[in-house]
């Protein structure tokens, strides 16, 4: 069974200092019980962010609905892991820029490159470039804007994969 991946942000989380082990356990928990009601569900925090892994037969509206509904989520992306290497994200990225170009119609985008894993040969900045420029090779109906786009892809490259949302 396939399984869709969310990016849960947290709001101030980070600011709790001593206690923020205890509040990201209840965040957690709060998120699984919000989606109890599907099986096979899976949530975990790595590095600051919580990783959601909900069956792909769930329809992705209602898993972000009930996830921005617990209080301390701030945002919720769907997300897509792919291999640290710098062509299957492009590909990954611009596979993900056509169905958004199917579903909304946009017409501008940026993308920003995160890097936290630094042992990673490519800094981000740098990833924000050549993705793009995969994209435009691949999205022939897209244009670059950085200062007021239609759509932000973000790619996050962590010390377990690279994450596309």
């Amino acid at each position: 069974m396939e399984k869709n991946l969310y990016l849960v942000r947290c709001g101030e989380v980070a600011l709790k200092g001593m206690n923020k082990p205890y509040f990201e356990r209840i965040l957690l928990e709060r998120v699984k019980n919000a989606l109890s009601c599907y099986e096979n569900t899976e949530a975990k925090w790595i590095d600051g962010l919580m990783f959601v892994r909900v069956p792909d037969t769930v329809p992705e509206d209602e898993v972000v609905d009930k996830c921005v509904k617990v209080f301390g989520v701030a945002s919720v992306s769907t997300a897509v892991e792919v291999e640290k290497d710098i062509d299957k994200i492009g590909a990954a990225a611009a596979e993900m820029m056509m169905k958004i170009i199917e579903n909304e119609g946009v017409q501008t985008f940026k993308v920003k490159g995160k890097r936290a894993d630094k042992s990673f040969p490519i800094q981000s900045p740098e990833i924000g470039r050549v993705v793009g420029a995969i994209i435009l090779k691949t999205c022939k109906v897209l244009r670059v804007d950085v200062h007021n786009p239609d759509v932000t892809l973000t790619v996050d490259v962590r010390r377990e994969g690279a994450y596309i949302f």
